[in-house]
């Protein structure tokens, strides 16, 4: 969670005229949810909950890069910041993760009426 805020003080470049305590708030909370998304994962009962703050979170990046016209000079590192929670989010919504949670509910559904 901590890269995340690294990442939105890097995007500020020390100047919060363009944001203030937003830009390293809402990165800082959708890392959050994304973390508590991913324990969701493994316990196999949401898939969504990971992909919904993915997306939301590298939107975000996204949108500070562009809003700061951020880019040049940072080696790639700028296009790590979107992709992680970009991939992050597109692996989550993969049919055979779908599948892995569906098939876990009905066998935990099956094990609880048994």
């Amino acid at each position: 969670m901590a890269i995340f805020g690294v990442i939105a003080v890097a995007c500020s470049i020390g100047q919060h005229d363009h944001g203030g305590r937003p830009v390293i708030a809402v990165p800082a909370v959708l890392a959050a949810l994304l973390l508590l998304g991913a324990l969701l994962l493994l316990l196999s009962s949401s898939w969504l909950a990971v992909v919904v703050p993915a997306v939301a979170l590298a939107a975000v990046v996204i949108w500070a890069v562009l809003a700061a016209e951020l880019g040049e000079d940072t080696g790639g590192a700028l296009v790590l910041a979107w992709a992680l929670p970009g991939s992050t989010a597109v692996l989550s919504a993969l049919p055979a993760v779908r599948r892995w949670i569906a098939a876990r509910r009905l066998e935990r559904l099956s094990t609880d009426r048994g």
